[in-house]
């Protein structure tokens, strides 16, 4: 009885977190993020180019003004996105054609940019926290430490309030979290390992990589460790599984820009004659000193720790005391994370200077912390015994479901965090 009461409990956590991100496609904010992409779509199917700044002898492209995210290709301003999202919105958008909607009439932005959320956003983050939950039954996790996981991951972290919204950053960690998952299925069958599981790793890889590159360098170590430990031989099937979204990438941006590397690895493509870039504002503008940068993207005005603060259980894990009792494989894995997570620091901190933009907290870390609190698991199950560890978890959720609300409520803002607000002052 008690653990029908608990799997119950579970699905009106996980239900209420899926309803909470539809609810919140009333509210849709046509950004950057989103008209840069719309300028992609528009551009392949009404002038069948990649370029967003139309030819002469065409209709304008209704959204190359209206974004600032564009940069100089080969033979004209394209998307400074990498092109994969884009080209999937563009065949969703061809159904959506059929339907009568049209990029071409302005009361159908929203209503486009509603379904494309869902189909990219909303329903790889379901798929994503679904396989938590059965990560979490297959490691046995007890029963409270389930409640605590879910709890965390679905209303403490910026991964599930960006979930209404349009971004690259929550189906990218969606893919992150469904490769991880079969990485793990991969390790733990002692026998033959079902080929599809690696086929999907490889996927999985390939779409973190064209759709959010920095988060590469957490599923690569994942396969890293999988390959020393236990699997060696599923390399090949791995590329294999690989292969299809990362050709496709490459020939694209081979074709779009003459180089196969992405283009913020240079500043010149940014700085086109007219391009926002040359005199940004804003918080695009800021230069503050690194070390300061440091500060507020993890425990400052922007920082991942004081925002959601229940994310500190994750580094928790390497505490002496526990650090001792655990297995080699938990403790290489551990390692394995700690050196993704500085090096993804390290790199924004010196290739960053405006803090993710306009933009709720530091939107960058949102692939990070579904692991922390995923991380968390062997500390929280060596303390749920302790009620000074439920007082303190209680005190960190709260802080950290508040920032939440706020981000979901104010995604593409300005200053309103509330550490900017009651704390540190605006950065600007």
């Amino acid at each position: 009885m008690k653990k029908n009461i608990i799997l119950t409990i579970e699905v009106i956590i996980i239900s209420v977190a899926f309803l909470w991100a539809c609810v919140g496609l009333k509210t849709v904010f046509l950004g950057d993020t989103l008209t840069s992409r719309f300028a992609t779509v528009y551009a392949l199917t009404y002038h069948h180019t990649w370029y967003i700044n139309q030819p002469p002898e065409s209709s304008p492209n209704p959204f190359e003004n209206q974004t600032v995210d564009k940069v100089k290709g080969k033979n004209g301003i394209i998307s400074s996105k990498p092109p994969i999202l884009s080209l999937i919105m563009t065949f969703e958008y061809q159904f959506l054609r059929w339907m009568g909607y049209s990029l071409d009439n302005n009361q159908d932005y929203k209503p486009i940019a509603r379904i494309m959320i869902i189909l990219n956003v909303i329903i790889p983050y379901f798929i994503a926290v679904l396989c938590v939950w059965k990560f979490l039954y297959e490691i046995k996790a007890t029963q409270s430490v389930r409640l605590i996981i879910l709890l965390g991951l679905l209303y403490g972290t910026q991964w599930s309030a960006f979930a209404s919204h349009f971004t690259n950053h929550v189906p990218a960690t969606s893919f992150l979290i469904i490769g991880l998952y079969f990485i793990w299925k991969s390790y733990s069958i002692s026998d033959t390992v079902p080929l599809i599981y690696y086929l999907l790793i490889g996927l999985c890889a390939s779409l973190v990589y064209t759709i959010d590159l920095p988060l590469t360098i957490f599923i690569a170590c994942a396969i890293l460790f999988l390959l020393t430990t236990k699997k060696p031989k599923a390399l090949p099937w791995i590329i294999i599984g690989a292969l299809p979204i990362l050709i496709v990438h490459l020939v694209i941006m081979n074709h779009i820009t003459g180089n196969i590397l992405p283009v913020q690895i240079s500043k010149e493509p940014f700085l086109f004659e007219s391009s926002y870039w040359r005199h940004p504002a804003g918080p695009d503008a800021l230069h503050h000193p690194k070390w300061l940068y440091a500060f507020n993207i993890l425990l400052g005005a922007k920082g991942l720790f004081i925002l959601y603060p229940i994310l500190i259980f994750g580094l928790c894990i390497y505490s002496p005391h526990l650090w001792k009792s655990l297995h080699n494989d938990i403790k290489l894995i551990s390692t394995f994370f700690l050196f993704s997570f500085i090096i993804l620091n390290t790199y924004y901190i010196f290739s960053t200077n405006n803090y993710g933009g306009v933009s709720y907290g530091f939107r960058w870390h949102i692939g990070c912390m579904p692991l922390l609190i995923g991380i968390s698991i062997p500390y929280v199950e060596s303390r749920k015994r302790k009620l000074r560890f439920w007082i303190l978890w209680t005190f960190f959720f709260l802080i950290s479901f508040y920032s939440t609300y706020e981000c979901r409520t104010y995604p593409w803002s300005t200053d309103k965090e509330w550490t900017i607000r009651l704390i540190f002052g605006s950065l600007l």
